[in-house]
């Protein structure tokens, strides 16, 4: 009997998987709704924008970007504001990271950044930018930023996480690499 369960699940998987991928050949917009500064009309399959959500999301580029403050001092100065993330929920520095990172946020579709190898484990691969299928699609993801800031902001990003990644930041704090969530 769980190996019947254990099949049907597998089979599922597999179909969830075609699904998606036909989904993004046709450019449909895969994800929740939970995107900050944008609400998605599920009938017509487009993003439309919030603008008192998108002034924010500016906002962050702007100070990320141009005037280059922290993520850390960012999320502090939007919490210090009452201003909620999309959840309702206290802005942290990985939030504002991935909304830095997301190239919807430019007027681009991006789709097949991950994919469950396995099922039963459920990892998950990251393809690697290179792998996305990304394309411009400013007719159904309208940009709140434009591609030069979104660069800019996201050249920063990556300067920032090189120097923390390839182990340069080890003496920085005594806890810095210890202490994993």
């Amino acid at each position: 009997m769980a190996s019947m369960a254990q099949d049907e699940i597998r089979r599922l998987s597999e179909r969830v998987k075609f699904g998606m991928n036909r989904a993004i050949k046709r450019g449909e917009i895969l994800g929740n709704d939970m995107l900050y500064g944008y609400k998605k009309d599920k009938e017509l399959g487009v993003l439309n924008i919030i603008e008192d959500e998108a002034k924010i999301v500016r906002r962050i580029y702007e100070l990320y970007g141009i005037e280059e403050i922290s993520l850390s001092k960012i999320s502090n100065i939007l919490n210090s504001e009452g201003i909620s993330s999309c959840q309702n929920k206290k802005w942290c520095i990985s939030t504002i990271s991935r909304m830095i990172e997301n190239p919807k946020y430019k007027g681009y579709y991006c789709g097949k950044k991950s994919e469950v190898i396995d099922y039963m484990s459920k990892k998950v691969k990251k393809f690697c930018e290179s792998e996305w299928v990304m394309y411009e699609d400013s007719e159904k993801i309208p940009p709140i930023v434009d591609e030069k800031l979104f660069y800019l902001a996201n050249k920063r990003l990556n300067e920032n996480q090189k120097v923390f990644s390839n182990g340069n930041n080890k003496n920085m704090y005594p806890f810095s690499s210890k202490i994993e969530c």
